[in-house]
């Protein structure tokens, strides 16, 4: 045995890793989440659906192909629990995890087959410079380690830091993020692609189809969107 895996299971032993929601020692192949919390998450099952609670948020707005969420998110539910943890909290291992796990269910069911680019949703710097990352390039990361799909961060910027959302309605919020995203000179190779576009919440859409219309710009692209939790309304 290495001295690397000695010193890994010692620390092990005395500093386990717990479960971001229930805090008990996580098991061999548990990661994050122990399987008994996993499995009681408020799943979606939309990836097997053509149309869904997701999909209908967009309907009518702008021509888009796909659209799908993990989770539903519940005020004082699991998933706001995890959501918080990797955005607020710092776990940013949390994030990555997530993005596998949504990648593995969104492979299975076929839903990504014809994508070609993961398109996490840009902050303004000023909010990543607080934050210290994009939760939603976090995200990003972990898909790519399941789907190997290229990440963009470059084409997209976020140049207006449009007030919170949290206490609007839903007119208000489609408002307040309009224009606020702009294509830089690095789009030529999104041309023709099929893009997917990541976030951690989807509440009533209006972030994530500020950008998807600002990508539609691009010639002949295509735009899908997918969301780790949507807001249950």
């Amino acid at each position: 045995m290495s001295m690397m895996k000695i010193w890994n299971e010692l620390l092990n032993l005395f500093f386990p890793s717990l479960c971001v929601l229930c805090h008990r020692p996580l098991i061999d192949g548990e990661e994050q989440l122990c399987l008994h919390c996993s499995c009681n998450l408020s799943y979606t099952y939309f990836d097997n659906a053509d149309t869904n609670e997701v999909a209908q948020l967009f309907m009518g707005k702008f021509p888009f192909e796909k659209a799908t969420a993990m989770f539903y998110y519940q005020k004082g539910g699991a998933v706001q629990k995890l959501i918080h943890a990797l955005k607020y909290h710092d776990n940013q291992e949390l994030a990555y995890y997530l993005g596998r796990q949504a990648a593995i269910r969104l492979k299975q069911a076929g839903f990504v087959d014809d994508m070609d680019v993961l398109l996490p949703m840009p902050l303004h710097f000023s909010k990543e410079c607080k934050r210290g990352y994009n939760q939603a390039e976090l995200i990003a990361q972990g898909m790519a380690s399941v789907l190997y799909l290229p990440i963009e961060t470059s084409a997209v910027k976020r140049v207006v830091n449009s007030s919170t959302q949290t206490h609007k309605e839903v007119y208000e919020r489609w408002q307040n993020v309009q224009n606020v995203f702009v294509l830089t000179e690095k789009t030529k190779h999104l041309q023709g692609k099929h893009i997917l576009i990541v976030d951690d919440v989807i509440t009533t859409g209006s972030t994530i189809a500020s950008c998807a219309v600002t990508c539609l710009s691009i010639s002949n692209v295509r735009v899908s969107m997918m969301g780790i939790a949507l807001a249950h309304r």
